[in-house]
């Protein structure tokens, strides 16, 4: 029997182990997604500035050769 229960809390801290690994790799993979994320936001914002900044939309079309 006592052993029977020694056996159970080990098989329990062993479980909560695990549970706690698998939340701390969850975050860890949250945090780069939300890191992710931002860096996307910030490159179609830069994006959109640099658009918003050229004039002429024929501009880069075509090369002059003969210079």
């Amino acid at each position: 029997m006592v052993q029977q229960i020694a056996q159970a809390q080990t098989s329990l801290q062993q479980a909560q182990l695990q549970n706690e690994a698998s939340a701390a790799t969850m975050r860890m993979a949250l945090d780069t997604a939300e890191q992710q994320g931002d860096g996307i936001e910030r490159l179609m914002s830069d994006s959109m500035q640099v658009a918003a900044t050229i004039q002429d939309p024929a501009l880069g079309n075509t090369i002059d050769v003969q210079a």
